[in-house]
């Protein structure tokens, strides 16, 4: 009897742990990864890396974010952002990890994916989210793609994809820009 209770408590032990686990890895808003569990992910990645491991970073942002909040609401601008990640959640399924990196910033790590491939990926996620049905009428992003070096480091690989994001954004938005 006594080593049934004992069972039922670490059971419930367990799971409490299970929720401080996920609470800790998981965007509140959004349910996909946060920033602090992709910089985990994509350092246990990089670290496998080989020349003949490949691995590309997409970071996108929707574009005007602000006046969508603005003119329609922090809720319709919350509502945006479930979308977005859907969207992309049920298009890269297991082929990447995705984050929500902050505010209306999101990041794509492919492993096993040279900068062609993921060029294609994000046009195509392109297209996804300007078609998807939003209460705000259609929205678009802008992305900006670089493939991981061999010298590069967390912060290096964001800096030149974030640099290629504004890039899209100076170009025109509704773009993907490839890192020099």
């Amino acid at each position: 009897m006594q080593t049934d209770k004992l069972i039922e408590e670490l059971q419930r032990e367990v799971e409490r742990l299970k929720k401080f686990e996920y609470l800790a890895n998981v965007d509140d808003l959004t349910g996909i990864l946060n920033r602090r569990k992709f910089a985990i992910i994509m350092g246990e990645e990089m670290s496998k890396r080989k020349e003949t491991y490949p691995l590309s970073l997409i970071m996108f942002d929707v574009d005007h974010f602000k006046k969508i909040n603005d003119t329609f609401g922090h809720y319709i601008g919350d509502s945006v952002l479930k979308v977005v990640s859907e969207v992309v959640s049920d298009f890269i399924g297991e082929r990447g990890y995705f984050a929500r990196w902050g505010g209306e910033e999101f990041i794509i790590l492919f492993p096993l994916f040279y900068q062609e491939e993921a060029r294609r990926m994000g046009e195509a996620l392109r297209n996804l989210i300007a078609t998807a049905p939003l209460e705000t009428g259609q929205i678009t992003i802008s992305l900006g793609l670089t493939t991981i070096r061999e010298d590069d480091s967390i912060s290096s690989t964001i800096a030149r994809a974030d640099n290629a994001v504004y890039r899209a954004k100076h170009n025109g938005r509704n773009r993907l820009e490839v890192a020099e």
